[in-house]
Order: structure tokens, then sequence, then C-alpha cells
């Protein structure tokens, strides 16, 4: 069995096993980065965004998330057609500045999940799970440039500009019964496999998050 998943259901197993809550319980938000240590065309280097989250008491966490995963431009050459740049100094702009480069797609991550969450001494550790609409938006340049819109609706997302994967994550919070707490956690995306005779997974992409969070609940006896 994967490492990774061991490490998660290990997290898991101690929030489930009576472990004080992490706080009093209420709501939370947290500011994110991410890392991307398993990429893909939907997630690459890095990602920016955060979570809003309510936990009860007993531990049981519902949580809401966003990160931007990164913009990729565009630009057409005459004997290969429109190209996608692996980054913004490589498009030959001649001199526009890149907020006035109309041609780019977008990709979000956004989601909802459930778990628990618990606290070993000082540290607060969680585990959640729950699903993730991968989106990839096209700027204004796709309603009159229609070659530039098929280049950019090429990714691994067959046959459309969404895509639900399933997410997995397990972390640590410290100090587990502040107000304002730093996080590390670890998420992993994966995807089904549509023609698979039996319901069959591989993992798409996995991210390191680094995170700071304001917990309403903080202070409050677990």
């Amino acid at each position: 069995m994967d490492r990774r998943l061991v490490l998660i259901g290990a997290l898991t197993v101690v929030t489930a096993l009576g472990a004080a809550a992490q706080t009093a319980g209420g709501l939370f938000l947290a500011g994110e980065v991410g890392i991307g240590i398993e990429t893909d065309d939907l997630v690459d280097g890095s990602a920016l965004g955060g979570s809003l989250g309510y936990r009860f008491p007993g531990g049981l966490l519902l949580v809401g998330s966003y990160l931007f995963a990164g913009t990729d431009f565009y630009y057409f050459e005459a004997d290969s057609g429109w190209q996608q740049a692996p980054s913004w100094s490589e498009v030959p702009s001649g001199g526009s500045r890149r907020g006035d480069w109309i041609f780019y797609r977008q990709r979000h991550v956004v989601g909802m999940s459930a778990g628990l969450s618990g606290r070993v001494g000082p540290v607060g550790v969680f585990g959640t799970g729950g699903l993730m609409l991968n989106v990839v938006s096209l700027s204004d340049a796709e309603d009159y440039y229609p070659e530039f819109t098929e280049a950019a609706e090429e990714s691994s997302i067959a046959g459309g500009r969404t895509l639900t994967t399933t997410t997995v994550r397990a972390g640590l919070v410290y100090p587990a019964r502040g107000s304002f707490a730093g996080t590390l956690s670890w998420m992993v995306n994966f995807d089904r496999i549509a023609d698979a005779a039996t319901p069959s997974y591989f993992q798409r992409n996995s991210l390191v998050v680094i995170g700071v969070s304001i917990q309403a609940g903080g202070g409050g006896r677990g």
C-alpha cells in the first residue's frame, strides 16, 4: 500500500480514537499556499487560496476549500498555430504587458470535504475526504477566436472544462487551542478511470499545503 495513504489513514485513526477536539468548536478560516509534489496540467507548481470550515463539538469537520491553480498563456505562430507558453516570460508579446494579454486560461480547484479533528497535546491533527471540482476557465477572447478556444480547451479533462475528483487530506494544526494557528497538510486528488469494468482510481496530483488559520473556537476547552 502507498505509504502516503498509510499516513492519511493513521492520522484519521488518531482523530477517531477520542482525542480531544482541537477547539471548543465553531468557524475557522485559513489562508493557504499549496506546493505541487505530484503535478498535472490542472494543478502544477503551486496554488493559492483558502478554506472555510466549521468544527463541531467532538471534532467533526466540514470544510469548503478553494485554490487558484494558475494561469496559462497562449500565442499564435504562423507555422504551428496556437501554442501554450511555458511561462509569461516566453510569450512573444511584442512589449505588451501581462495584464493586457487577452489569450489565457485560468485553473481553479473548489470543493467540499468532511472528516475528523483531534488534539495530541498542543498539536491538532485532522483528516478529511470529499470531492473537488477542477475548473478551466478561458478569457473573453474565446468569443472571437475559435482556434484559440480549441487550443485552450485541450487538457486532461476529456470533453469539457470541469472535472470532479475525489480528495483526501491530512494535516497538523499548531497550536491546537490557539485563536491563530499554523497549518501543514498533505492533499491528494484521485480521478476515476471511466472505462474500467469496475470502479478504479488513480492519483492525479498531490500538494503540500501550508496555511495560517483563524479559529473562532480557539482557546476553549477541547
